[in-house]
């Protein structure tokens, strides 16, 4: 049976929190060149913001990468939508979802 009482605090704290030993810099990330041309805008449109917030480390380009990548899949594919509307003729003639 263990022993009884409260857990022990940690021995570099101070002021009841942990002390942080390492930190990262806040730093801008470099872009991909094979980004396609609307992950670029998004990302020269987001990143300005994201650094004068200063929340933004090198350690964040993976994230970057797949989110501005995703903007331009959505906005492909709603434009996409947008030409062939959300339903369409199915093979025995009906509307079918798109």
């Amino acid at each position: 049976m263990g022993e009884r009482g409260p857990h022990p605090k940690p021995q570099s704290t101070r002021g009841g929190r942990r002390e942080v030993t390492g930190t990262v810099s806040v730093a801008h990330p470099t872009m991909p060149a094979d980004l396609p041309a609307e992950a670029k805008a998004e990302w020269r449109r987001i990143v300005p913001e994201v650094e004068r917030m200063g929340l933004l480390t090198k350690l964040d380009r993976g994230l970057l990468i797949r989110y501005c990548t995703a903007w331009a899949d959505w906005r492909e594919l709603d434009a996409q939508l947008a030409k062939s509307s959300r339903l369409i003729k199915g093979p025995r003639g009906t509307y079918v979802r798109n």
